[in-house]
């Protein structure tokens, strides 16, 4: 009798392969980062002291300020052109309550100066790029002239920005000062051309006059608080790196006048990343 198959019967395992699976382990997708878009700086807000015959001469912002925003302090001085030597010598220091530490915006050049007759007008621009947090009215920036002398008249203008580079807030390239004596029949104060080295820079143009700002130059706005009685401030946003401008404004009447421009910049791209950087090797 021949034995058939029996479904009790034992039999081999059946033979199973092994699969990959979707759960499995697998190194991440390399992800390459890219410089991040950033917008042009803003106004948070502006103020000025018509500080007159007072050494040292003071201002307080009326307003929040907030950390790490860029603040701009522009300083206008006039008096009888025998008080000065040259256009750094009626200015001593500068500092506030909240320890601050501002730069001057150029060492040389950022100190434009119109001496005629018997009047004389020095101009000056700090900026800290990186300031601290402050409630209103809680931060006194305090100016110092030399030698103890008061000037016939001074004016101090502080502006605050956001969005801008913290560590070097100002496009050096764009630094540039004019001095001079107008006439009714050429009224406009203008500075040097300049360019632009990063996009959406805000370009900032200040004049202190001895007589009245009369209107801003074609394409640039009034900063709201700009008395320009005595001193003006205009700013103009330029979309594009590399765009050239001639900063100017409009003087009413006759009279001596200086002018400084400069650009207040975004953050500039991330720096590269250095292949001996770990962190480089562990995004592989």
């Amino acid at each position: 009798m021949i034995a058939t198959a029996d479904a009790g019967l034992w039999r081999p395992p059946e033979r199973k392969f092994w699969a990959p699976s979707s759960k499995l382990w697998a190194p991440p997708e390399k992800r390459i980062r890219r410089p991040r878009l950033t917008a042009g700086p803003t106004r948070v807000n502006s103020g000025f002291a018509l500080t007159s015959t007072s050494n040292p001469s003071t201002i307080a912002p009326g307003w929040a300020q907030n950390a790490k925003d860029v603040m701009v302090v522009f300083i206008g001085w006039y008096d009888s052109a025998s008080t000065w030597t040259s256009p750094a010598a009626p200015f001593s220091s500068i500092g506030d309550t909240a320890g601050n530490q501002y730069t001057q915006v150029a060492t040389f050049g950022s100190n434009a100066f119109a001496a005629t007759g018997s009047s004389a007008i020095v101009i000056y621009a700090f900026v800290c790029s990186s300031i601290k947090a402050q409630a209103a009215n809680a931060n006194t920036i305090t100016v110092h002239w030399a030698n103890g002398t008061n000037p016939v008249g001074s004016d101090i203008y502080v502006a605050e920005y956001s969005g801008n580079d913290t560590i070097n807030a100002v496009d050096s390239a764009t630094i540039a000062t004019n001095a001079g004596a107008t006439t009714s029949s050429n009224p406009t104060m203008v500075t040097q051309n300049v360019t632009t080295s990063r996009a959406n820079e805000l370009m900032l143009c200040y004049a202190f006059v001895g007589n009245a700002v009369g209107s801003p130059g074609t394409g640039w706005t009034f900063d709201p608080n700009s008395p320009t009685s005595d001193d003006a401030l205009e700013t103009r946003a330029f979309a594009s790196a590399g765009s050239s401008i001639t900063p100017s404004m409009v003087l009413s009447g006759n009279g001596n006048w200086a002018i400084m421009s400069f650009s207040i910049q975004p953050p500039g791209p991330p720096a590269a990343k250095s292949p001996y950087d770990p962190l480089f090797f562990s995004q592989m």
